[in-house]
Formats: structure tokens, C-alpha cells, sequence
């Protein structure tokens, strides 16, 4: 590997400007480029090697997780088709059975109106009762004195 001076003398001038002095040489560059950067990518080599085995190693480990995933997903897929069947007969279930607990709601309400509108019937019956008995009695005497029947007491 090349010393510092010349590493710098890579980078001094064919000639000056101003008064003439000493011819100076052009220095070949990419001789001196490759010479000095051989040695540099020569020990990376093994580092270069090794960060390819590690993206290949990486790659493939990055399709064994695919692959092992798709395969899970395959089985996730499997099993909840096999048990969509069941679940929705557990679901079809549980609807009728609160269906079954509505239905059962309205009817307990309907019979609890029904109850208390004959009960309500039932106390205004009598009070019916005699207001019919009353207008018959009304339009019989009044058959008697000749008067309309119908006509309002």
C-alpha cells in the first residue's frame, strides 16, 4: 500500500502557472488507483461473500415463513369451512329460541289485555244490562200512549 506522500504526489501539478521551473510528469492515475484499491477490495472479498450467504439465507427463510403461512392459512381456511355448518345451526338456533321468547312475550301481554278488557266489559255489563231494560220499558209504555217508539225519553 502506498505511502502518504504518494497518495499526495498523485495530486501535484504537470506544471505551474507563473514563472517556468522543473517539467513536472503527468501521473498515470488509474494505475495508481487500481494498485492502491486492490488490496481494499481484495479483503472485502470474504465480507461481500459473506453478505451474499446472508441475503440468500435471508431469502430463503423469508419463503419458508410464506410458505408456512400460506400453509396456515390453508388450514384456518379448511377448518372454518367445516365448521360454518355448525355455526350457523347454532345461530339459526339461538334466533328461533329468541324468537320463541318474543313470540311468548306477546302473547303473555296479549292475554293480559284481553283479561283486563273483559274484566272492564264485565263492570260495565250490568250498567248496559239496565239501560237497554230501561229503553225496552220505555218503548213498551210508550206503545201504549200512542207515542213513537224510538223518540228519546
Amino acid at each position: 500500500m502506498p505511502g502518504l506522500r504518494e497518495l499526495l504526489s498523485r495530486f501535484r501539478a504537470a506544471g505551474a502557472p507563473g514563472a517556468p521551473g522543473a517539467a513536472g510528469v503527468p501521473v498515470d492515475l488509474r494505475a495508481g488507483v487500481t494498485a492502491e484499491l486492490e488490496p481494499v477490495f481484495a479483503a472485502l472479498a470474504e465480507t461481500v461473500a459473506g453478505c451474499e450467504r446472508r441475503r440468500a439465507d435471508g431469502a430463503a427463510e423469508a419463503q419458508r415463513c410464506l410458505d408456512e403461512a400460506r400453509g396456515r392459512a390453508a388450514a384456518l381456511l379448511t377448518q372454518a369451512k367445516g365448521a360454518a355448518p355448525a355455526a350457523r345451526a347454532a345461530a339459526a338456533a339461538r334466533t328461533r329460541r329468541l324468537a320463541e321468547a318474543e313470540l311468548a312475550a306477546i302473547e303473555a301481554d296479549s292475554r293480559a289485555t284481553a283479561e283486563e278488557l273483559t274484566r272492564r266489559a264485565e263492570g260495565r255489563l250490568p250498567d248496559l244490562v239496565n239501560e237497554v231494560v230501561e229503553r225496552v220499558r220505555h218503548d213498551i209504555a210508550a206503545l201504549g200512549d200512542g207515542t213513537r217508539i224510538g223518540s228519546a225519553p
